[in-house]
Parts: C-alpha cells; sequence; structure tokens
C-alpha cells in the first residue's frame, strides 16, 4: 500500500465516520454539525467502504434497522443507478441485511451480510441543523416534495426547473412536477416562466426558514461527491511503475469524474494531466479536496463541496 492510497483511504473513512456521527452514531467527534447530510448517498457510500470498517459496516446496519422509514427506497433505486457496479452490488447486500432484519422495502439485491449486533443506536436527534432532510421527512413524509423543500431552502434566491431539481432530488421529473404543484397550491412555491420553461422558487422564504429552525449552513452535493472520492480511491489503489502508465490512468480518472467535478463547479480546481509533474500535483489536490470533505479541518460554510454548493 503507498502512503497516497494508505491516506485516502483512511480520509474517506473519517468523512463517513463523521457524517453517521450527525445521525447518532457514536464514533468519532462530530465534524459536519454545519452541512447538511443527504442519508440516501451516504447509504450508497457506507456500502462501498463499509468492508474497509466493519465496526462502521456494523453500527451503519443497526441504524438502519431501527430507522429505515426515514429512508427512501425509491431514492436509493435511482441514485443507485448512477453508482459504480462494485458500490451497486455493496449496496444490494446492504440493503438484503437491513430487509432481513427489518422487513425494509429497500432496493436488495444478493445474500445478506452477516449481522454483527453492536447494541441499539440512538435515534437521530432532528433538531440538529445537519438533519434538515429528515426534520423534513418527519413533517411532510418521505416524498419528492421533502427533497423539494429541501432544494429549495438550500438557495431560495435561486429559481430552477423541474428537470434541476429532478437531478438533485433523485426523484422522477413526474413526481418532482406533481410536487411542486401541490407547493404552489399551499402557497409555499412561486412559479414563474423562463423562457419555454417554468422556474420555481419557494414563495415565502423567510417564514419558512422561521418555521423550520435549526437550518444547516451550508448544503453540499452529497451524491457527487462520494462518486469522486470512490474514484480517488480507486485511483490510488491501482499502482503503477511506468510514468507513463501513471499519467494514462490519471488521463482515465478525470475522464470518469469529469461530469460530477462540473456538477460541483470544481473543474478548474482540478490539475489536468499534462506530463509526468501532474501526477504529484494532482494527488497533492487529492489529499486536500478529501481532508476538507472529512471535516479534519474546520472549514468556512464555503468549505470544500464546491462552488456550487449552496452556502445558507
Amino acid at each position: 500500500m503507498t502512503r497516497f492510497e494508505d491516506e485516502i483511504g483512511g480520509l474517506a473513512l473519517e468523512l463517513a465516520w463523521s457524517l453517521w456521527s450527525e445521525l447518532g452514531v457514536n464514533g468519532v467527534a462530530r465534524r459536519h454539525d454545519w452541512q447538511a447530510i443527504d442519508l440516501e448517498p451516504l447509504l450508497l457510500y457506507t456500502a462501498w467502504i463499509g468492508p474497509e470498517d466493519k465496526r462502521l459496516q456494523a453500527r451503519s446496519i443497526e441504524w438502519s434497522i431501527a430507522n429505515f422509514r426515514i429512508a427512501s427506497a425509491i431514492r436509493m433505486r435511482n441514485l443507485a443507478r448512477q453508482a459504480s457496479r462494485s458500490t451497486r452490488g455493496s449496496f444490494g447486500r446492504y440493503a438484503a441485511t437491513v430487509k432481513e432484519h427489518a422487513n425494509a422495502p429497500w432496493p436488495a439485491s444478493g445474500n445478506p451480510l452477516a449481522r454483527v449486533r453492536s447494541g441499539a443506536e440512538p435515534a437521530p436527534d432532528l433538531r440538529r441543523p445537519s438533519l434538515l432532510q429528515l426534520r423534513l421527512r418527519a413533517l411532510v413524509g418521505v416524498s419528492a416534495r421533502s427533497e423539494v423543500l429541501r432544494l429549495l431552502l438550500a438557495d431560495p434566491e435561486r429559481p430552477q426547473s423541474v428537470g434541476q431539481l429532478a437531478e438533485s432530488a433523485a426523484y422522477g421529473k413526474g413526481s418532482v412536477a406533481q410536487s411542486l404543484d401541490m407547493l404552489t397550491m399551499a402557497g409555499f412555491v412561486q412559479v414563474h416562466p423562463f423562457g419555454n420553461r417554468l422556474v420555481y422558487r419557494l414563495a415565502r422564504p423567510v417564514e419558512v426558514r422561521l418555521a423550520l429552525q435549526w437550518l444547516p449552513a451550508a448544503f453540499p452535493d452529497w451524491a457527487p461527491i462520494f462518486r469522486i472520492v470512490e474514484s480517488l480511491a480507486g485511483y490510488a489503489r491501482r499502482s503503477s511503475s511506468s510514468t507513463a502508465a501513471r499519467v494514462a490512468r490519471l488521463r482515465t480518472l478525470l475522464t470518469a469524474i469529469d461530469d460530477d467535478v462540473r456538477r460541483l463547479g470544481i473543474a478548474g480546481q482540478v490539475p489536468k494531466a499534462i506530463g509526468s509533474a501532474s501526477i504529484s500535483e494532482f494527488e497533492r489536490w487529492a489529499l486536500t479536496y478529501v481532508s476538507d470533505l472529512s471535516g479534519r479541518s474546520r472549514l468556512s460554510p464555503a468549505g470544500p463541496v464546491g462552488e456550487n454548493a449552496h452556502v445558507a
């Protein structure tokens, strides 16, 4: 194992542990109390990284068994389609384990993992700012409507289309459109024509924020973030002796993560593969990026999550 691989792997685990600490799983200090958690991408990420830390795997499964009702099986299924083949396989078994012990309607595949009981996990404290998503679900149900509200709260001044909201919500456009219609009827959302489409924004953001209280300072787009971290870890594991092979491998990685870094608005920050010197430059960037994500350095709410992260 190279030092780069060891450091990336350790930081990826620190990120997972800190996010689960926000959900009530004790293990490490809470480092993401000011960032909004997104449960379903975290579940897929944990299924991928869980084999590297059996304690994390066991405790997150126990939490999921106890709290499966506040997770969205629809979002899991939709997000799994965007995941790597290995993550889909790992998540299928992870979900099968929860389904076997909680009769949860999760999209399971493959054989369940062996359950390692670690004691009852505490219920998540929905008053935590980081758990706004779960608080909204407690109020309006585990639905596209709660995800739409979360996304509109993340950036209340920016009008968004059905397509934009559906991509981030990981629900179908039909479900998102129906949710927007209902929220518009209720007076929570305004709709405006913009070119040949309609865009939506909160009608009374101040009142909604006051009613919800305990809001996070930032709303990271966790699904692409986790995919990038997984890709970086995979790159770190595949060592090559020749410089030419390493540059070629870096180019392959950059192509694989291109859509996600663009979605996050950080494409300009990622070093290019233009020669042997770019390898060390890229690896320094990768370590800094994942270190910042892990919360090892307490950053301002602008944080490491990208220019397109929404700061409240």
